[in-house]
């Protein structure tokens, strides 16, 4: 017998990613490498038609690392990938407009002189030191959490084996969005806004630091 993957009716993490997008009233926090699933881009738009006062924060890298360290920029299957990145994500400013908003990573530090060869490949931006998303997490409401290995992509949600966990203990998923947050923000964890009202705060952190730049 010859195996060419996982039995393609086992979509357990396809479906966790479904239940919690759509768990979502009023924030819908996902930090991914890549975004690439025109379902998952279907299923936010809906969530929020169904929740007119969810908002969307979305952490990604600014490239794909084939494209961003390697100069892969060219590659037909690098740009079908970054071709299916844009629709998804499209679709989804298209659905929620400024409900939505997306975001990357950066060092608060001088480009290394390696950063600084890869600027043209869009590795950096603005000046900041690399910081390359590779974690794969949503948190709903701050309250439920999945943590998988999965990619937001075809090939994750249907061909790969992968690994989650949905966690659902409202109080620690609590305290991991204030931990995380507050890192990435340089905000005390007791000053958060509480979910729905966080997007505007992700702006104005944003904004200060291209003022930095």
């Amino acid at each position: 017998l010859l195996a060419l993957g996982p039995p393609r009716h086992v979509r357990e993490l396809t479906l966790a990613h479904r239940a919690l997008i759509f768990s979502a009233e009023r924030e819908l926090y996902v930090e991914a490498q890549f975004f690439r699933s025109r379902r998952a881009a279907g299923w936010i738009a809906e969530a929020a038609r169904r929740n007119p006062r969810l908002e969307l924060i979305m952490v990604m890298p600014q490239a794909p690392d084939e494209v961003a360290f390697e100069g892969q920029g060219a590659n037909p299957a690098h740009r079908h990938g970054e071709w299916l990145q844009a629709k998804a994500v499209s679709r989804v400013k298209r659905k929620l407009g400024d409900r939505a908003g997306l975001f990357a990573l950066g060092r608060k530090a001088a480009l290394t002189e390696e950063e600084r060869a890869l600027v043209g490949d869009g590795a950096t931006a603005f000046g900041a030191g690399r910081i390359y998303v590779h974690s794969k997490l949503l948190i709903a409401d701050g309250a439920r959490a999945l943590v998988s290995s999965a990619n937001i992509n075809g090939r994750s949600f249907g061909w790969d084996s992968e690994l989650g966990l949905l966690w659902e203990d409202a109080e620690a998923v609590g305290g991991l969005r204030a931990r995380l947050w507050g890192q990435l923000l340089e905000q005390p964890c007791e000053a958060l806004p509480a979910p729905g009202g966080a997007l505007a705060l992700w702006r104005t952190q944003a904004e200060a630091n291209l003022a930095l730049a």
